[in-house]
């Protein structure tokens, strides 16, 4: 994270307010009859953060909104949910619509706040009177969230070709996030015939504007001669240019860890080890991309997760297994990696006719017990685990392992442990990982575990 990013999101944890949801909706009833400071902001969606701060400390209230919605989405700055929260209640209390429309997203998904489906009804349909005055009046930030409301169907009947026609003046003034939406929804055909070299030009005019989202989908193109001509070296520099922005900030202290705003007290997390910012699109899944991609960057090494699919030895496609060794040796990370079997010898498919001629029972979660109580003891070292993990419901019951987790902390007050999937971070019960009810689980038929340890 560059310096001025650091010292705002420090800023911002230091002002962080909760209010209950009714408090929410008072102050934007009241607010709803006073008019948006927004329309009076020099400042606009890709104004400098350092700019942002300024003059929503200085109560501006569009700032405030574009604060908010950009801490809420990750959009150049670090993903802070509680922080968007607060600087969001404050512009919707100051009546501005773009900061009631990202609250209510917030309150939809219960993000740092209680989810509530019917605050955020009300928060949609009070914005939307001032979302379009400010559109007819040529302010970008009101059309663009006003394309949002059509394209969700939130406080207007959903409508993909009224979306696209209030995103265009918005991505026509060069708003960023505006430009990438329409560019993505015109290569895709959303709202309109598929107009490939449209949505690509638009795409490169949003990440010549700094849109992240934008120049990670180019990479994506490129790298897979969707729409545009196979060139690596064109992939490679999108990824880059995408990887090395804004990404998730941590704090471990006294009380525990915090990502994105949210943490538990007793969290024990391992240091530096965050999830890389996008996701890559690519067969089979990036997950072991981005679980090595974290692994790489704690160690201050630059690489992209379309740099290590390519060391993996798999251009193309998800690395497997034995790939992940391969990477992790080609950027000389050093690990103890540890694939076994807990019943019989052999190749999985093997191991299974033996069992099934033999008439023995697969093995069961207790198989498992002592494996992840060896992995827990990693984290609470304060030592990554990458692990194989199957899914249930089992939709592949022939493979051992259908995904890769980056685990990075656990919280023996609650039993949870703290793992990286794709980008995010997410927390489970430990014990859920010796089920096969629903979600991800060591157990598989086969008797087969996957762990990396690292040293």
């Amino acid at each position: 994270m560059d310096p001025d990013a650091a010292v705002c999101y420090v800023f911002a944890m230091n002002r962080r307010v909760r209010a209950p949801s009714f408090v929410v909706l008072a102050a934007v009833l009241l607010a709803a009859a006073r008019p948006s400071a927004g329309a009076d902001s020099l400042l606009r969606w890709n104004a400098p953060l350092p700019k942002l701060y300024a003059a929503a400390e200085g109560g501006d209230a569009r700032s405030l909104a574009l604060l908010g919605a950009r801490l809420r989405l990750g959009d150049g700055a670090a993903n802070d949910y509680a922080a968007a929260g607060e600087f969001l209640r404050s512009a919707a209390d100051a009546g501005d619509p773009v900061g009631m429309v990202h609250l209510a997203a917030l309150v939809e998904r219960g993000r740092a706040v209680p989810r509530d489906s019917a605050l955020a009804a009300e928060l949609y349909a009070r914005a939307l009177p001032a979302l379009r005055k400010g559109a007819e009046e040529g302010d970008p930030d009101a059309a663009l969230e006003l394309g949002n409301l059509y394209a969700w169907g939130n406080a207007v009947p959903e409508d993909q070709e009224e979306a696209n026609r209030r995103y265009r003046p918005a991505a026509a003034a060069g708003h960023p996030r505006a430009l990438y939406l329409l560019g993505y929804r015109l290569f895709h055909g959303i709202g309109a015939e598929p107009d490939r070299d449209a949505g690509v030009g638009l795409l490169q005019e949003a990440a010549g504007a700094g849109n992240t989202a934008a120049a990670y989908m180019l990479g994506d193109l490129y790298a897979a001669g969707e729409g545009v001509p196979i060139d690596p070296e064109r992939a490679e520099s999108f990824y880059r240019a995408a990887e090395s922005g804004p990404r998730p900030a941590e704090a471990v202290g006294p009380d525990g860890y915090r990502f994105a705003g949210e943490g538990v007290p007793g969290d024990r997390a391992v240091p530096g080890h965050q999830p890389p910012p996008h996701r890559m699109e690519i067969a089979e899944g990036s997950c072991g991309e981005a679980c090595i991609w974290s692994i790489l960057r704690a160690r201050a090494v630059e690489a992209t997760q379309f740099a290590i699919n390519r060391a993996g030895g798999a251009p193309g496609r998800g690395l497997h297994a034995y790939e992940l060794d391969d990477a992790l040796e080609r950027y000389g990370i050093d690990n103890d990696h540890n694939y076994g079997y807990k019943a019989l010898f052999g190749p999985p498919y093997i191991r299974d006719w033996i069992r099934n001629l033999l008439h023995r029972p697969s093995p069961g979660p207790e198989s498992w017990e002592a494996h992840l109580e060896e992995i827990l003891a990693e984290l609470r070292a304060r030592r990554p685990v990458l692990v194989g993990v199957k899914i249930y419901p089992d939709r592949f019951p022939d493979w051992p392992c259908d995904h890769f987790l980056l685990l990075v902390g656990c919280n023996d007050e609650t039993g949870e442990i703290l793992y990286n999937d794709f980008q995010e971070r997410k927390r489970m019960p430990a014990a859920r990982l010796l089920g096969t009810e629903k979600g991800y689980s060591l157990v598989n038929r086969y008797g087969v575990f996957y762990r990396i340890f690292f040293r």
